[in-house]
Formats: structure tokens, sequence, C-alpha cells
């Protein structure tokens, strides 16, 4: 009886291994045409590489234009027409799903008058300043990690923090009647300060990805400097160095990454169970 039905069974089984084997999860590969494989969540693992283009406003905070005279000018002190353009590339290196590198090359360009204060005084003193400034720097980038309990979950959009270093040449255009003897020895000293200069960016950035290729986001920058010197003069009563503050759109297209492994879930677990090594212990 065992014998006659062993036979038939695997006659059957083998039968049934094609369709077995047809049934099976193919494994799922990247497209980037697949929306359901985002930028951040299928192919977080690996690095990607991106170009991009970026530009907005720019506005100064300098010694020109201040609410009261030889004070400097505050965020409340804010005057629209000293807002100007600027413009820039920048490449991308994204090590993982929380950490990038960016390099970027931005001209940017300041103006203030003291025609545009609020004050008589200010006005008075007639002094004004051009300067277009041609910066290149170096940025480390934090993607903040959207958690649900122990994982990372699908999302298109980024939340990102970033700082770095920026090596800034600049030649400023001063216009004006000379303010007092102090000016005057400012304008006439040939090395009253330096053509190039550090700036420090500091800033946020939203961004939205676009089928795995394309990102588009907004950033928020301050950029701080030792510097008194961006609008070509300082005063004796200087209270701070000199900054300026820039907010841009981004657009950048992604050139290489690296797909996750297939049959991966789409979150991944931020932090792993500790492992025991209780009953694993020997015995003396």
């Amino acid at each position: 009886m065992t014998k006659s039905v062993l036979p038939s069974f695997l006659f059957v089984l083998i039968c049934l291994l094609p369709w077995l084997a047809a049934a099976q999860p193919k494994a799922r590969t990247l497209t980037p045409g697949n929306k359901q494989f985002t930028y951040r969540n299928y192919q977080l693992p690996g690095p990607r590489i991106e170009l991009g283009l970026m530009g907005g406003a720019v506005y100064p905070f300098t010694d020109v234009a201040p609410g009261e005279p030889d004070t400097q000018p505050t965020i409340t002190d804010f005057r629209f027409k000293s807002v100007d353009l600027n413009t820039g590339l920048f490449f991308r290196y994204r090590f993982n799903d929380l950490y990038a590198v960016k390099g970027t090359a931005s001209y940017l360009k300041l103006k203030g008058d003291d025609f545009w204060a609020d004050t008589d005084t200010v006005r008075d003193r007639g002094r004004s300043f051009t300067n277009e400034l041609y910066e290149l720097a170096v940025i480390g980038e934090f993607y903040l990690p959207k958690k649900k309990g122990n994982e990372v979950k699908n999302s298109w959009f980024d939340v990102i923090l970033f700082a770095g270093v920026a090596g800034v040449y600049h030649d400023p255009q001063v216009l004006g009647p000379i303010i007092d003897r102090y000016d005057l020895e400012q304008q006439n000293d040939p090395y009253a300060y330096k053509n190039i200069v550090l700036a420090f960016p500091t800033g946020i950035m939203l961004q939205y990805n676009y089928l795995n290729k394309w990102t588009v986001g907004i950033d928020m920058n301050f950029r701080w400097t030792f510097t008194d010197y961006l609008d070509g003069f300082d005063r004796p009563t200087r209270q701070r160095p000199d900054y300026y503050f820039t907010t841009n759109l981004t657009f950048s297209y992604v050139l290489t990454y690296a797909p996750r492994k297939s049959n991966t879930a789409l979150s991944r677990q931020l932090f792993k169970p500790k492992r025991s090594n209780a009953g694993n212990q020997g015995f003396m």
C-alpha cells in the first residue's frame, strides 16, 4: 500500500513544482518611473550624487540704513529695497538617508542706502554701497528622520538642517560724503579690509522628490562673518560683524543612486533590539 502511494505522491509533487515556483513573490526592482519606490525610502542604503541650480533673494545686515545713527540694522529694520538676487550651482553627495555633503558656487549682490532709513539723521548721512560676492562653500547636511516607533516611514518630503564654511571674494563700492575723521582714515587705508573673507552658512531646508530623479527645495540661510566691511566701511561703535541672509529655490537632478536589495521592506528598523547573551555563558 505504502509502496504504491509514494510514486503517485512524487508524481503529483513534480507536476506542482513549476506552479509553486511561479507562485513565489518576484524580486522587486527600482525603476525611476515607479512612484512606490521613493528617493528617500526605497533606495536608502546607497549613496546618491546630485547636480543642481539655486536662485533666490539676499538681504544684507550692515551699517547702512540703521534705525538710529551709529547703530547696526536688525531684523526689525528690514528694508525691502535692500533685497537683491543671488544664484548658484551645487553638487551634493548623499552618503545615506541621514547625511550628505554639498559644494556650492554662488553669486550674490548686496546693496544698501541710508536714504531708505526712517530717521532724518541717518538719511542726511548719505552713505550707500553695492557689493558683488563670489562664494565657494562646503556644507554638511543632516536629514531629519521620520519615525513611527522604531521604523523610518515612507515620505516624499525631507527636512534638512545644514551648516558649513565658505570662502567669499568681495569688493564693495562705497558712495557718499565722508562721515567724520574716523571714516576718513578708514577710506584712505588700503589695508582696512581684506577682499577674501570667511562666512559660515547655517540654515534649514525643505525638499520634495519627484520620481526618484528630480528634487525641488526651499531653504533659509544665514551667512555669518567676522568682517564689518561688507558695506565698505565700519563705525567705531559697531556692535557686531556684517552678515547676510538668503532664501533660495533649488532644483537638482539625481545622477546616480544605488538601489536597495530586492525583497526588502519599504520601512527600515532604525534601532534593532539588543541581543542578550543569557543562556550562552559557559560553566566553570
